[in-house]
């Protein structure tokens, strides 16, 4: 931490503030710290109010998109969290960890054109999934950590390789 623009005058005091993140909940025993001035360095009294650690009642999404062909899908909610994009690279990305308070949310999946679902799936037991839609109720519980995969693929080429296929057999019995 530095302060800088400005002066505090001597025998005054002023108050600093320290966001803190730790991985274990309750009381930290000992907190201490030492103030370095140009004039000098002075070991600072513990706090009166002990430092209480709690839990983030968070949970995590993260979206995983596989598909054959690579394209951009975009992700839509009233959670603004939620609200992203994946473009593929041989086939599959993700995104998230993505931090959302505990609620139910409803996630749309935007496809680029001449996709659909093949698979949907989310890793936790009450959050349902539309496979022909794409769209997702997820259910967040505190410090759930849900993961959501989408298989999709090139519908309109895997219909276009399957009639030209089939006119070219026919074409051969003719």
């Amino acid at each position: 931490i530095s302060f800088s623009g400005g002066t505090v005058s001597a025998s005054s005091t002023c108050a600093v503030s320290v966001p803190v993140t730790s991985t274990t909940v309750g009381t930290a025993g000992t907190v201490s710290a030492t103030l370095s001035t140009a004039l000098g360095s002075a070991a600072l009294p513990a706090p009166s109010t002990p430092l209480v650690v709690i839990v983030n009642p968070d949970g995590t999404v993260t979206f995983v998109q596989n598909t054959d062909e690579d394209g951009t899908f975009t992700f839509t909610s009233t959670a603004a969290a939620l609200n992203t994009s994946i473009t593929t690279t041989a086939g599959t990305g993700s995104v998230g960890p993505l931090d959302v308070p505990v609620g139910t949310y409803t996630v749309t999946q935007m496809r680029p054109a001449g996709f659909s679902n093949s698979a949907l799936s989310c890793s936790d037991s009450d959050s349902t999934v539309d496979l022909v839609s794409g769209n997702l109720t997820l259910v967040v519980g505190p410090s759930e950590a849900i993961t959501c995969t989408y298989t999709s693929s090139h519908t309109t080429a895997q219909t276009v390789e399957v009639i030209s296929d089939f006119l070219a057999r026919r074409n051969n019995l003719i």
